[in-house]
């Protein structure tokens, strides 16, 4: 298959329960992927030449797309939009509460992007943080991990 993001590298994918998969990497790019006989990929527009460097999904099937100076898409369909962030610089992952809160690891600390929301509040923390992990705990709190630079590692409590 040919590529639809020539001269740009792809560097993360992530494939959803109904075989869709959505990449993104350099220059904006990002591309969706459906299966079938042939698979039917489509470039699509995000709006943005940041490069990105995660795309994970929300267990909704959107796909959400973190980039290396601030930008969070979140992607579903044909059409990627961007949410608004209180952070500058790049983002490193991102999880997922059940109610469909995103929490993102970014450089300047944690991001809380609510459900439905166009907007994302910036948790700060002053550690620069690289990984993000979580549950929910027996009491329904979702239970945050994340570690970073310099042996970092902090958990928090949340509620959705």
């Amino acid at each position: 298959q040919p590529s639809l993001a020539p001269q740009k590298a792809l560097s993360s994918v992530w494939v959803n329960s109904q075989g869709v998969a959505w990449a993104a990497g350099d220059a904006g790019a990002v591309v969706r992927c459906t299966p079938g006989t042939p698979d039917a990929c489509t470039s699509i527009m995000s709006g943005t030449s940041e490069d990105f460097s995660k795309v994970r999904g929300d267990g909704q099937d959107n796909a959400w797309v973190l980039g290396s100076q601030g930008a969070v898409l979140k992607c579903g369909g044909s059409s990627c939009s961007p949410l608004a962030t209180q952070a500058g610089g790049a983002n490193y992952d991102v999880w997922f509460g059940p109610n469909g809160t995103a929490w993102i690891v970014a450089a300047a600390g944690v991001l809380e992007c609510k459900a439905g929301a166009a907007t994302c509040s910036l948790l700060g923390t002053g550690a620069r943080l690289t990984s993000i992990s979580g549950s929910i705990s027996p009491t329904g709190q979702t239970d945050l991990w994340v570690a970073g630079a310099g042996g970092a590692i902090l958990r928090r409590y949340a509620t959705e």
